[in-house]
């Protein structure tokens, strides 16, 4: 079938849920004998329980077996670490790759910092994703952009690091109100959270952290210049946007491309102005000129 889409879990950790998400047919080689429940238990966490599975055993031999169920079902079950699973979902989501999801379907306080709609769209355009992607979104807020890239990149992973710890739960929120699997919340201040973890291409256990391809710095907590360094130090082929609102900000920008002979920087400053109904009448309301910063290897 053409619309089948064919995975491997040989040698690699992969989010499924994103990728089950977006497709009718998934088919996915499985590796070890609790893939199929993993994999079943994360459809029911996040809400797809309606997805049905079947797992082939043993195919092509005399004593070869068929199991279908749904994720509750297959939950609980234990298959042969060679099998092979389907996933149908009828009610599957083609995916979208323009950015610049509506305000209001985010989760959100006016005491959590939000990178609104059309900034957003902006900087992840700049950030120049593809569906593997690895992404670090610094100072994730209320995970807007966390989400947006995590569904620009079903078959990669966004890590996003936020100190406070009610922007961590709300991205936590957001993230399972749109059913994404392929987030991970790092709490603490970057890159001090860092520390201690080990950066390698494939990251599955708690103290190791995936390269990154791209990272993106909404909030920096004064530490702008490290957090540049240890992307940089990560993977010197990284894709960097900052996002700023400060002279400040913009000042330390500039001082980092004196520095920085063999990247290139390119600055934009940004302001939305939207309509709103005051009465019977329109006015406009503008929002703060953001300065976008995208920084990557000559």
């Amino acid at each position: 079938m053409a619309d089948v889409k064919l995975v491997s879990l040989h040698g690699r950790s992969l989010d499924m849920v994103p990728i089950i998400r977006e497709n009718r047919y998934v088919c996915v080689l499985l590796e070890s004998e609790d893939n199929a429940a993993c994999i079943a238990e994360k459809l029911q966490q996040f809400g797809l329980s309606r997805v049905v599975i079947t797992v082939g055993e043993r195919l092509s031999f005399e004593d070869e077996s068929f199991t279908t169920g749904s994720p509750k079902e297959i939950r609980k079950q234990r298959f042969d670490r060679q099998a092979i699973a389907l996933f149908r979902n009828d009610e599957y989501r083609i995916p979208t790759r323009a950015y610049g999801i509506s305000d209001e379907r985010f989760q959100q306080n006016g005491s959590i910092s939000m990178t609104r709609r059309d900034v957003r769209a902006l900087s992840l355009c700049r950030l120049a994703l593809h569906e593997n992607s690895v992404v670090y979104d610094i100072g994730a807020g209320t995970g807007s952009v966390s989400i947006e890239a995590a569904l620009a990149c079903p078959e990669g992973m966004v890590i996003s690091v936020e100190s406070d710890e009610d922007a961590a739960v709300m991205i936590e929120q957001n993230r399972f109100d749109f059913q994404i699997d392929n987030i991970r919340v790092v709490r603490g201040n970057a890159p001090e959270c860092f520390k201690g973890m080990t950066i390698c291409d494939h990251a599955a256990e708690e103290k190791v952290l995936p390269r990154p391809d791209c990272v993106f710095i909404g909030g920096s907590k004064g530490k702008l210049a490290e957090i540049v360094d240890w992307a940089i130090e990560a993977n010197p082929k990284v894709v960097i946007v900052i996002n700023t609102v400060t002279l400040e900000g913009i000042s330390e920008i500039l001082a980092l491309e004196k520095k920085m002979t063999d990247y290139q920087f390119e600055m934009v400053e940004i302001q939305a102005t939207g309509l709103e109904r005051r009465g019977s009448y329109h006015m406009h309301q503008a929002e703060n000129p953001v300065t976008i910063t995208r920084i990557s290897r000559r």
